[in-house]
């Protein structure tokens, strides 16, 4: 299982109030295997000291959430490859790195998980 420097996005909805929007708490409580949800890793390029950190946006598909909250999933895009992750690749995350969140049950068959 990889663990990359995945972006704080329950850190950016306070920095940015007014333009971030992320799951509720509710939401992030009820995170379960199966679900998609979308998060933001840092390009090597973005890790550098004052570097702005705009990083790649992705959908995880959830495998499994640890008693200890780590959530464990796979990659579900292919990614430009100074993120260091490739599709199909396990990462784990928190639910403070959740940007959105898409339960497929609650889609019509028709419907995408990649909504953007």
């Amino acid at each position: 299982m990889k663990t990359p420097i995945l972006v704080n996005a329950a850190e950016m909805a306070k920095q940015y109030p007014e333009s971030f929007q992320r799951p509720t708490q509710a939401e992030l409580d009820h995170v379960k295997p199966g679900m998609f949800c979308k998060v933001c890793v840092l390009r090597n390029s973005d890790r550098q000291v004052g570097v702005p950190t705009f990083g790649e946006r992705f959908w995880v598909e959830i495998h499994s959430v640890t008693p200890n909250g780590l959530i464990v999933g796979r990659v579900d895009n292919d990614l430009d490859p100074a993120c260091g992750l490739n599709i199909d690749d396990v990462i784990g995350l928190h639910r403070d790195n959740i940007y959105s969140l898409t339960d497929p049950c609650d889609i019509a068959p028709t419907d995408s998980h990649r909504t953007g």
